[in-house]
């Protein structure tokens, strides 16, 4: 969501300054600041914070005046390319300015995640392929890739990123996912009318042993990267 964006966005300015307030607040010594996120979250920034310059457009081709920034800010994008995800990275790197700071997520290849591919698709994860979520909405396919810590450091270094920090990420989403199964008595989450997943108390309390292996059942990770 949009309010989901902009904590952490907040978040991850932090990180680098423990002075700075976040870009919502433009108080950031930064001068140039990518974020990535769909069209109808662009248009609600515009709308409601208009002295940002917010477009429209594709990342493989900005325009020039778009490019060298000093940070990119990349949450779940680079994953929904049909080929992968190596172009966008290395697109990425290219329009970064010097010692610049890239901020990316993707979806984790969790334990948790093998366990299930195993049992729906009958065969073993191979260790050397991300794996491929195809789905189909009205406007078309979808296109996903699900990436291990370890394939996904491997991207950012082949793209000439050197990683700074690794985190797992959106830990609730991935845990409602596991407890959200056919097979799992219904005690642990509810589901409201905008079809929205919560805790019930019992999965509250379940909630916070799983939370202890974010390994196994995190919903995303980070990196932070620094150009070379």
């Amino acid at each position: 969501s949009f309010s989901f964006i902009l904590n952490f966005t907040n978040i991850c300015f932090l990180f680098f300054s423990t002075s700075s307030k976040g870009l919502i607040r433009g108080d950031f010594p930064l001068k140039s600041i990518r974020v990535s996120f769909p069209v109808n979250t662009s248009k609600e920034f515009k709308t409601k914070f208009p002295k940002y310059d917010v477009r429209c457009g594709d990342i493989m081709h900005l325009p020039k005046d778009f490019k060298n920034h000093d940070v990119v800010l990349s949450y779940g994008v680079v994953e929904h390319f049909q080929d992968g995800v190596s172009r966008p990275l290395k697109q990425m790197y290219q329009d970064l300015s010097t010692s610049g700071i890239a901020i990316v997520t993707v979806p984790l290849l969790s334990v948790f995640r093998k366990i299930k591919y195993l049992i729906y698709e009958g065969r073993k994860w191979d260790k050397n392929k991300y794996i491929y979520c195809p789905e189909f909405y009205e406007n078309g396919e979808f296109y996903l890739y699900w990436l291990t810590k370890k394939q996904f450091k491997k991207e950012l270094n082949q793209a000439g990123f050197k990683i700074v920090r690794h985190s797992y990420t959106m830990l609730e989403c991935g845990v409602l996912e596991a407890l959200n199964h056919k097979n799992i008595p219904g005690h642990f989450i509810w589901r409201d009318n905008k079809r929205h997943f919560h805790f019930t108390f019992f999965g509250k309390i379940l909630y916070l042993m799983m939370r202890c292996m974010p390994w196994c059942f995190a919903h995303m990770q980070l990196y932070v990267c620094r150009k070379n």
